[in-house]
């Protein structure tokens, strides 16, 4: 009981010590008479007039991601060649062999994936790219010969099919214009075909027979020009130069005489592909702009 009277003479010592300063404040401030006290700030009358502009703003990034869609034509060569020795005796070497080339137009497509980077005067393009060509058919000659002189020959065809290469590129493009530009570069890669060879020396008993999957270095230089539809798709028009390294060929002499059927190697011959292509393509930027 002693304790709850001396809390509440505490309380009623302290209201009344904040009355008495509340008091010594003064007067309330009137903030309606805050309109009444003058602005030090004048207004600069030549910049007063000038309108507001929008801050231009472009959608060209410095890197933008792309998408090509490549088709064309293939003026296209393949070519045989090759020679293995399989018999000697004393001075004189027998050999066998096969030389040739055929070409054929062909039709190419595929696409490509890169990023372009802003440079002066253009922009410098690196890309994946992935392409096909369809089959090409031609004609080499094989032969047998002593010391290097032919002595029989005969036709054997070929077949270069499931042509692919997959590709790294470097391109420059420069412009001309705001719309048109043009551009050179190149690139390195891999590619391949599946390659056949066969002839009938006697048909029904003695042929000639050869197939591999060749898988070999490749490589591609090109000029083009480029016209902007907008500042994000572009057509381009180009001539490239494509071509891969040999590859090997097991070939083999089939002797079939029922019930006796021999298959005697030959050794490994060569084949080899090469192109003049001129390409039309598509190219998007930022393709995905939209699904962000």
């Amino acid at each position: 009981m002693r304790r709850m009277s001396m809390f509440g003479a505490a309380l009623v010592v302290t209201v009344a010590a904040v009355s008495a300063r509340g008091d010594e404040l003064g007067p309330a401030i009137d903030l309606a008479s805050l309109s009444e006290i003058g602005s030090t700030y004048e207004a600069d009358e030549a910049t007063a007039d000038i309108p507001f502009s929008d801050v231009a703003y472009s959608s060209t990034a410095p890197n933008r991601f792309y998408l090509t869609g490549i088709m064309g034509t293939s003026f296209a060569r393949g070519s045989a060649g090759g020679s293995n020795s399989i018999l000697s005796i004393g001075p004189d070497t027998l050999s066998i062999g096969q030389t040739g080339a055929s070409d054929q137009t062909l039709f190419t497509g595929g696409g490509a994936l890169g990023l372009a980077i802003d440079r002066p005067l253009g922009q410098l393009r690196m890309e994946v790219e992935g392409r096909w060509r369809d089959p090409m058919y031609g004609t080499a000659t094989g032969f047998i010969a002593v010391n290097g002189t032919p002595l029989a020959s005969t036709d054997l065809d070929f077949r270069l099919g499931s042509g692919w290469s997959a590709m790294t590129n470097f391109w420059r493009d420069v412009d001309i214009t705001e719309k048109c530009g043009v551009y050179a570069g190149g690139g390195f890669g891999a590619g391949g075909y599946e390659y056949q060879t066969s002839a009938a020396l006697i048909p029904g008993i003695v042929s000639i027979s050869g197939q591999n999957s060749v898988t070999t270095f490749a490589w591609q230089v090109g000029v083009g020009g480029v016209y902007k539809l907008n500042d994000r798709i572009e057509f381009d028009a180009g001539y490239r130069f494509f071509a891969l390294g040999d590859g090997d060929v097991p070939v083999a002499a089939n002797v079939n005489l029922p019930p006796v059927a021999i298959a005697l190697p030959l050794g490994n011959f060569s084949s080899a592909f090469s192109a003049s292509e001129l390409l039309f393509a598509v190219r998007i930027y930022e393709p995905f702009r939209n699904w962000r």
